[in-house]
């Protein structure tokens, strides 16, 4: 992987927010309202370094889009390329070797299927749950507690998050929501292994109460809960649910928006599990920066459907974007950095498992590749969280030059999950920061 001549760790030169971003962030809030994030401003970026209009450099260690970090010459040159060519859709090289290349990293099933364009992850979601309906005939779905699915209509039902919800008057009779097998806070008050993945069995329940079988058209699950406290289920979990869905003719739909393309240390997170869904969606990273989004199927599902699907709109599968796609592919595998996601998550993992044995808030370290959540609590046998300390954590750290971010129910677990470029001596940097701001 090339060195990028600039600084590649952070440099603070005002205070915080500088009296340029001072001025933006005053139309921000005048135009679209309060912000909760840290008071950035967006100016350039290089690697895994983000710069606002006061020139202080940050250190990315939370991002779930630019995976190849900023300003990659081989992706912005295949961009500018295809720019000055032709931008909406068409029967071009651009759609159809970013089509061949996705279904050519996925397993054997799914490698002869359908590809579905759409712009947003949010997109996505809504039509995998749309084409599960429709091929099924059948009307319910099962969704997760914690789960974040999107922002709009139907993925406000079936994002499991109550923050999400707590505004909207979505309706909700079609979604049947079960607990995530979330070990470290288990909602059935269990130890894992000595549970007999009772989370699994508790369908069993669900079955016979509130979602028969041959009412249910899918299941829609997230390979790793990231929003919902960066939990990733037991080994056995993720094909006893295959198996389910199989048993009673139901479709497993898999959310990789947030998790695929590597940041797990796998190319799609669902990989560590051996298991296939029937529809797949993928967004974010795939297209290198640029709104573009997929939702691939088994052949039968789009094809045995009113119509069939392959675009949602103008812009879905724009050429521009699968130029940076595909370049964006080639650059990860290029510079392996798939193989770097998962040697950077395990230091990661094994540093703060090591910091947890003298840090008084540090209850639980998990995750897969650069997907880790350290999960902050009051104290370690109550498991009361820590909820206050990690929004200080989160401020004192962005005061540093560094980017995390809080997720899971209680907002008190530190989401580490820099793009895949992260080199060892910014991680080190990463890791030295929140040593000092940790207690």
């Amino acid at each position: 992987m090339k060195e990028n001549k600039k600084s590649n760790l952070p440099d603070i030169k005002t205070s915080l927010p500088g009296p340029k971003s001072k001025l933006l962030i005053e139309k921000y809030i005048k135009y679209f309202g309060d912000t909760r994030r840290p008071n950035i401003t967006a100016n350039k970026g290089y690697g895994c370094i983000s710069e606002d209009i006061d020139c202080n450099k940050f250190l990315i260690f939370s991002q779930a889009a630019s995976i190849t970090g900023y300003s990659v010459p081989e992706i912005v040159n295949a961009s500018i390329d295809q720019l000055k060519k032709r931008i909406v859709r068409g029967i071009a090289p651009p759609l159809l070797d970013f089509t061949e290349i996705i279904l050519g990293k996925l397993p054997a099933e799914l490698s002869q299927g359908r590809v579905n364009y759409v712009v947003s992850g949010t997109e996505t979601v809504e039509l995998a749950v749309s084409l599960a309906r429709a091929y099924t005939k059948r009307p319910l779905i099962l969704s997760y507690h914690g789960s974040h699915h999107g922002y709009l209509g139907t993925t406000f039902q079936l994002s499991g998050d109550p923050r999400i919800k707590s505004s909207w008057l979505a309706k909700v009779s079609d979604v049947v929501y079960i607990p995530y097998p979330t070990c470290y806070r288990c909602p059935f008050k269990q130890q894992y292994q000595d549970c007999n993945l009772l989370c699994l069995r508790y369908l069993e329940e669900v079955f016979e109460t509130v979602a028969l079988p041959e009412q249910t058209a899918g299941l829609i699950i997230e390979p790793i809960l990231v929003n919902g406290g960066v939990y990733a289920p037991p080994d056995e979990y993720m094909k006893g649910i295959k198996a389910i869905c199989q048993k009673n003719g139901m479709l497993l739909i898999v959310d990789e928006v947030y998790t695929g393309i590597g940041k797990s240390g796998r190319f799609l997170a669902i990989d560590h599990w051996n298991v296939t869904p029937d529809l797949l969606c993928l967004g974010k990273a795939i297209g290198g920066g640029f709104p573009l989004a997929v939702v691939i199927t088994k052949r039968e599902v789009t094809d045995n459907t009113r119509g069939g699907v392959r675009f949602t709109g103008t812009f879905a599968g724009n050429l521009v974007a699968c130029a940076a796609g595909i370049a964006t592919i080639e650059y990860i595998e290029k510079n392996h950095l798939i193989e770097n996601a998962h040697k950077i998550g395990e230091y990661i993992i094994k540093s703060f498992k090591d910091m947890s044995k003298r840090k008084s808030l540090i209850g639980d370290v998990r995750g897969k590749g650069l997907l880790i959540g350290v999960e902050l609590v009051k104290d370690k046998k109550t498991k009361k969280p820590a909820s206050e300390d990690s929004s200080k954590i989160v401020k004192a750290a962005y005061e540093n030059g560094l980017l995390v971010r809080s997720v899971g129910r209680y907002r008190n677990v530190l989401l580490l999950g820099p793009p895949l470029t992260i080199s060892l001596e910014q991680t080190e940097k990463a890791i030295e920061i929140l040593d000092r701001l940790i207690n």
